[in-house]
């Protein structure tokens, strides 16, 4: 038996079994949830995997749905809209710093609603003042590329605002659609089309793959189930050499 009781309880016996005890069943719970987060990017990784190589979207004025419509491949036919073109700052490439360049494209038909293609990255020029200049197809085109969300708003310390240029061309530093189109005065898709890198026009477009991470969630479940096992050893030898 781990504790007697002669009368009155083995207090130091007892703390330490709880002790233990609580230490190895945390240890292990953290193990199972990391099971469980692997478990949860596996079908995300396969949801995410049949997306990709489903048919391409005909992307047109029916609103998109989220988040059904993510990492769809897309299609989207109609003509660049080149007079408000943004430059989405802060995007690092190969350590270098740059921005991708964002351009709406107008639908063929109906109202002329639209949504924003991601060109790619470009460098940022030796003058940080000066937007680079771009050139894109201003003929009717069939945009190919990956539909994605749009970029989220960074976190501002002490009440730091984003800094948005006035005019166009728009140097932003996240993309807010419902912002764009009270600005543009037309519907704009709630996702991106990411060009693909087949596409003739564009800049560098080495798009990451999506996060899923189910090894990262497996190593550390194996490392907090070998925690919990090293934890149950020592609480062995510490109770057999001083109890």
């Amino acid at each position: 038996m781990l504790f007697q009781f002669n009368n009155k309880v083995s207090w130091p016996k007892l703390r330490f079994t709880v002790a233990f005890l609580l230490l190895i069943i945390i240890l292990a719970s953290l193990g199972l949830w990391q099971l469980q987060r692997a478990s949860e990017k596996h079908t995300i990784e396969t949801v995410l995997k049949e997306r990709s190589i489903s048919d391409s979207l005909r992307v047109g004025e029916e609103r998109l749905q989220l988040p059904d419509s993510e990492y769809r491949r897309g299609i989207a036919q109609g003509w660049f809209d080149n007079e408000h073109i943004i430059f989405l700052d802060n995007q690092i490439h190969k350590g270098r710093a740059g921005y991708h360049v964002l351009i709406p494209l107008r639908f063929n038909d109906g109202d002329g609603s639209g949504i924003l293609v991601n060109f790619g990255w470009l460098p940022m020029e030796l003058d940080r003042q000066e937007l680079p200049r771009i050139e894109s197809p201003d003929l009717r085109v069939s945009a190919h590329g990956v539909l994605r969300q749009p970029y989220q708003a960074p976190f501002f310390l002490g009440g730091e605002e984003s800094r948005e240029s006035s005019g166009w061309p728009k140097l932003v530093q996240y993309v807010s659609i419902e912002q764009l189109q009270s600005q543009l005065g037309y519907f704009l898709q709630p996702l991106i089309l990411q060009l693909a890198p087949e596409e003739s026009y564009g800049f560098v477009r080495q798009w990451p793959e999506p996060p899923t991470s189910v090894q990262q969630h497996i190593a550390y479940a194996v490392q907090w189930f070998a925690l919990a096992l090293i934890g149950l050893i020592i609480s062995v030898i510490l109770y057999r050499r001083n109890f």
